[in-house]
């Protein structure tokens, strides 16, 4: 009875996961030769509970997408031209503006929400001259160079955020701690796993590899079924290391979908790749040593419930790949 109540509510919650990000939009700047071309996106269920919207009025819609964007850009806006895609939840605002001047950016696009985050990106002749995630700590942006530091400091901190908001990620780390029996054995799954990722996100952040997240996603799903499974069947060679390098590669993509999110600023790809790969590594080791001295404790104390936890990971992760090959 316990087991199935763990099940249901790991399935419960790992519903909450798919759901859509309503805290990222993004305004692209594309520039011409005598005007600029500037592109608003965001959930359009987003502006609808912002702005307290029908979400059956276009009109509206348009009109509280294109009042957000005149208060968050520096320029004046004309032209306006909205695209909605309900299946999908997103609102699109086209609009043009004179080419004379610097563009910023004056707030994000819901600055009355903490979490919100706004990505800033302008290109030329095809090519991104700046790339700006702003949130509650850079609520703003002029043009103008970056300092190296704050680049540092802003990849470091969306490494950081990245995996502690990964779940599914979390879920394989976990899934490497319980078939471990000792710290040297995890940290050494880990440092495989580890290196692994890093060499894939590196690769894939530089565009010289790519696969399409159709195929990550499943694949990241199901290194978590297997780890789970390699846990509670724990065979008589160690395969763990080996499991945890070759989903390692997969994860690492995943990682690089994320910071594509964000986009790398040109001129500090480097700096900016290096520091967003040691963020995801700083706060996968906080999560390990935070964890590895409660399982022990959970291992001698509650043994029954430490040996539920791998089927309670390895439903997740049933979960997550039936939903993310079929959605």
């Amino acid at each position: 009875m316990v087991r199935r109540l763990a099940l249901l509510v790991l399935v419960c919650l790992a519903s909450l996961v798919g759901a859509h990000d309503l805290n990222l939009t993004g305004i692209r700047v594309v520039e011409g030769a005598d005007h600029r071309i500037v592109t608003v996106s965001t959930p359009l269920s987003a502006i609808v509970a912002a702005d307290h919207l029908p979400s059956d009025s276009d009109e509206l819609v348009q009109t509280a997408l294109l009042k957000r964007l005149e208060s968050s850009l520096t320029l004046p806006l004309a032209e306006p031209h909205l695209i909605l895609d309900r299946a999908n939840d997103m609102a699109m605002l086209q609009v043009t503006t004179s080419a004379a001047g610097q563009v910023g950016v004056k707030s994000r696009l819901y600055p009355e929400s903490a979490e919100s985050k706004t990505l800033f990106v302008v290109l030329k002749d095809g090519k991104t001259t700046r790339n700006v995630l702003l949130t509650r700590e850079r609520p703003n942006f002029r043009a103008g160079p970056t300092p190296w530091w704050q680049t540092a400091w802003e990849y470091g901190r969306m490494g950081v955020e990245h995996i502690a908001t990964g779940l599914d990620h979390l879920a394989f780390v976990l899934g490497l701690m319980l078939g471990g029996k000792t710290l040297k054995g995890i940290v050494r799954s880990v440092t495989f796993f580890t290196l692994a990722h890093s060499l894939t996100l590196s690769l894939a952040a530089l565009n010289m590899v790519h696969v399409s997240p159709r195929v990550v996603e499943p694949l990241i799903a199901l290194s978590i079924v297997v780890v789970a499974a390699e846990a509670v069947f724990p065979t008589k060679l160690e395969l763990r290391p080996f499991l945890a390098a070759g989903f390692g590669l997969v994860h690492g993509l995943g990682f690089a979908g994320a910071l594509a999110e964000s986009g790398m600023p040109p001129g500090s790809v480097p700096l900016a790749l290096g520091t967003f790969n040691l963020g995801v590594e700083l706060g996968q080791v906080a999560f390990i040593l935070s964890l590895w001295w409660l399982l022990q404790w959970a291992r001698m104390k509650a043994p029954r419930a430490v040996a539920i936890l791998p089927w309670v990971i390895g439903a997740a992760g049933c979960y997550w790949l039936a939903e993310r090959i079929f959605h």
